[in-house]
């Protein structure tokens, strides 16, 4: 049966029952049948089959009638407004060769080519013969609708849907959903959006009730009224409505017919799930739906109030429904596995087809492939997470920024209304972030900014604002990111950065800008500029700048300070509190916030080995702080390694619970801090040499330093020697064998101890074992020869012990690519 039959089967079985409804109107399926068939009938009359023909009505009732009698006519309908004629009046792939409106007088902007049509004359005229119409033979690959995209970043498309997509969407939502012929659903949403599709065909084709609400006319706060007037009890309806709806009416529990309120067409938070339980009735569910233009529903969940606790995947977009399949696949199309965050590919039989305005198309018609745009991940259970568009994903001076985490925290900001974030370059070709502010009255950009860094990585902060009072819209009423972007550019940012420099810096950071950009032979170094990734800085240029610092200055500071202290801004507290004379030093990543663990990162003072792993999520999810310690300057001091773990101890010491992480060596550092206290709930060690067994990596290239520091044990009968020191200065602290006297020490005596220099290191090093649990991080291309490497700390493990294992060098771990997959794992300890 398709879905026109079902439409003819129902106008009789139901005939007498409510169809529509809208202020006050009350229309039967008897009355729908009646009038459909005579917008059925007038276009058999124009002998038109397969045809798009357009609507052009403000009266919602006509516009219904209409649509079904073109479908029922064999022909395709398109909605048109005043937003999208202009639209469609450019375009030339797309030809409409009639369109009905409502009233006597035609619109005054016509589309060219087509033949306007009074619906008010075809319903004013006699019944056809309904038996012409039962009997025709409808086709389900026929088009059923035409559809075009938001055009927020870039050229609309129109897109067209079969009537078997449409079929087969409802009547997956029917059976889910158990819509029946005692259901009323709302329509909340504009004939031009597909959305409308999810509300129309489920409410006719079960027997249903589609009741219209003019949400442009009345507005938000008159909803619930609605609701309860009709007695809604299935209502579709956007994210944002939706906060608006339960900010206004903070008790709807009173609306006992409604049992389904679904949401979508923008990220769900734990925040919504408490907004649906203190706001509706125990017996109404929430349904989370994730769909696009093009392919419709691609996944969902549903959520009961009855369940006592949100579920751990609620802020994802559910799982995908019956008839999609969905894949995560990287920018090169590699397919991605689970927990790896990838663009959101679905292959259907139900697709729309593109029939104009994309310049790279995302849609392989022949295959049955989309390409969203937008980016995800699945988790282990099999559920699929949104993480952003995208285009809002880009590379500013070296560093990957998601702009939709900086529109989502800049929005939470009361005096906010909306928020874009774009991407701008100046004269000095410095590619800064701008904050776009939709907003009445003037912002205070220095709150904002100072709340924004208390939960974004720095290289997420915004460089400038922008304020407007209001945003300009695409014809579908979305931002019109290309509008903005255009009114962006038009701004002269290069002067602003120039007087905000010299307003703002002090002395200290004054001269380290003059001396980077004279060593580096530039003039794009700013407070916040990376010396490495903006600037392209090496060591050698660092050790030049350092010296130039200590003699501007009159300070003497480490050579790894740039490497530890990227941009001026931190470089500059570096040096004004004096940092470097400290073994420890502590940096609070975000607010703390007494609900959330804390996850403490252990790092040597060095080069920010952290940096990659700061993303929003984390920071949302968590209290970040580093523990910076510093072993070269104090590596010689009397029981150093006692100090660093008893400051660290005094540190963290009071914290309710907390997570450390370390790479490498500062792995090792947290499993020995970890036996010191009761309150760490995991440790996260990235791959750390395992310091108990020396023998293992005796075919390695670390094992001839770790020889030679054996020797010189040995040979200076130096027992006290710091055992950290096996990690990373080995190479240029060890690597000459000459001796103050210019002699070169025989070591070939020195093997036949060597088995008791093992042996000693063993005895010596701490080998207690932690209560705790612990996520191992290991990557497959080090300590090939030792296959244990991992499993060898387990004995020393009392709690969960789980390993993870990455492709990748020991030196990447730290990098962006694995740091993601690494971070992933980090969440899931919330």
């Amino acid at each position: 049966m398709s879905l026109q039959n079902k439409l003819l089967q129902n106008f009789e079985v139901y005939r007498n029952k409510l169809a529509i409804c809208h202020q006050g109107q009350k229309i039967t399926y008897g009355d729908l049948a009646g009038n459909a068939l005579k917008v059925a009938a007038f276009l058999n009359a124009q002998d038109e089959t397969a045809q798009c023909i357009g609507i052009q009505t403000d009266a919602p009732v006509q516009h219904i009638y209409a649509l079904v009698g073109i479908l029922l006519s064999r022909n395709y309908y398109l909605s048109i407004t005043r937003e999208n004629s202009y639209f469609l009046s450019e375009q030339d792939q797309l030809s409409i060769r009639h369109v009905l409106f409502s009233g006597t007088t035609p619109p005054a902007e016509k589309l060219d080519g087509a033949t306007y049509h009074s619906l008010d004359d075809i319903l004013s005229s006699s019944l056809p013969d309904p038996n012409v119409i039962s009997q025709s033979t409808f086709d389900d690959t026929a088009y059923c609708s035409v559809f075009s995209t938001s055009g927020s970043t870039g050229i609309p498309k129109l897109v067209v849907h079969s009537i078997r997509h449409i079929w087969s969407d409802s009547q997956r939502q029917i059976q889910e959903n158990e819509i029946g012929e005692n259901d009323r659903i709302d329509l909340l949403f504009s004939f031009t959006f597909s959305a409308s599709l999810a509300c129309i065909f489920p409410a006719l084709l079960s027997g249903g009730a589609v009741c219209i609400y003019d949400l442009k006319k009345n507005g938000i706060a008159r909803i619930p009224v609605f609701w309860k007037e009709n007695s809604i009890t299935f209502s579709t309806i956007s994210v944002s409505s939706f906060r608006a709806i339960c900010q206004l009416h903070p008790n709807l529990k009173y609306l006992e017919q409604m049992r389904f309120v679904c949401i979508g067409a923008e990220p769900v938070t734990f925040e919504d799930i408490d907004l649906f339980r203190r706001t509706f009735s125990d017996r109404a569910v929430l349904q989370v739906a994730y769909a696009t233009t093009e392919v419709r529903t691609i996944s969902e969940y549903k959520f009961s109030n009855q369940l006592k606790e949100a579920p751990a995947y609620i802020t994802s977009v559910g799982q995908v429904v019956q008839g999609k399949r969905v894949e995560i696949r990287s920018e090169s199309g590699e397919l991605l596995p689970v927990g790896s965050s990838g663009e959101i590919v679905v292959k259907t039989d139900c697709i729309a087809r593109s029939i104009n305005g994309a310049t790279s198309k995302p849609i392989d018609e022949e295959n049955g492939v989309f390409k969203t745009g937008d980016l995800g991940y699945f988790d282990a259970d099999g559920y699929l997470h949104y993480v952003s568009r995208k285009h809002q994903e880009v590379k500013v001076n070296g560093v990957k920024i998601n702009l939709y985490s900086i529109e989502k925290e800049a929005e939470k900001h009361l005096s906010i209304d909306k928020a874009v974030a774009l991407v701008t370059t100046t004269k000095s070709q410095r590619r800064n972030i701008v904050l776009c502010i939709e907003a009445k009255s003037e912002i205070d950009r220095a709150a904002i900014r100072d709340k924004l860094s208390q939960k974004l990585p720095i290289s997420h902060l915004p460089h400038f604002f922008f304020q407007i009072e209001q945003f300009p819209l695409t014809h579908t009423g979305k931002t019109d990111r290309k509008a903005l972007a255009a009114m962006v550019q038009e701004q002269n940012w290069s002067q602003q950065e120039e007087s905000g420099k010299q307003s703002k810096l002090t002395p200290t950071q004054q001269e380290i800008i003059r001396i980077w950009n004279e060593v580096l032979k530039t003039n794009q170094t700013g407070l916040d500029t990376d010396f490495f990734n903006d600037l392209g800085g090496d060591s050698l240029s660092a050790m030049l700048c350092i010296g130039e610092i200590e003699r501007s200055l009159q300070v003497k500071i480490p050579n790894y300070a740039i490497a530890s202290c990227r941009t001026p801004f931190y470089l500059s507290k570096y040096i004004k509190y004096r940092l470097y004379d400290e073994v420890i030093a502590v940096s609070r990543i975000n607010l703390p916030e007494t609900n959330r663990k804390n996850i403490y990162f252990l790092d040597l003072y060095t080069n920010y080995s952290f940096r990659n792993f700061l993303t929003p999520e984390l920071s949302e999810q968590f209290n970040l702080s580093y523990i910076h310690y510093d072993i070269y300057n104090h590596a010689y001091e009397e029981d150093i390694t006692e100090k660093i773990l008893g400051s660290m101890q005094e540190i963290v010491c009071e914290d309710k619970e907390i997570i450390l992480v370390g790479y490498c060596f500062s792995a090792y550092m947290a499993f020995q801090l970890a036996t010191r206290l009761s309150n760490v709930s995991s440790v996260v060690m990235l791959d750390p040499p395992n310091y108990f067994e020396y023998r293992g990596y005796e075919n390695s290239g670390r094992f001839s330093a770790i020889k030679t520091l054996l020797y010189r044990i040995i040979g200076e009968k130096d027992f006290s020697y710091p055992i950290y020191l096996l990690n990373r200065q080995l190479k240029n602290l060890l690597s000459t064998r000459s001796t103050a006297n210019g002699t070169t020490k025989d070591h070939s005596t020195l093997d036949a101890n060597y088995i008791q220099a093992i042996n000693h290191i063993l005895d010596h090093t701490a080998t207690a074992t932690i209560q705790t649990n612990c996520l191992f991080i290991k990557s497959t291309r080090s300590y090939l020869r030792n296959i244990d490497h991992g499993y060898n700390w387990a004995k020393y493990i009392a709690g969960n012990f789980k390993m993870v294992t990455l492709h990748s060098n020991h030196e990447d771990l730290i990098k962006k690519k694995q740091a993601v997959k690494t971070t992933e794992q980090l969440l899931l300890l919330g």
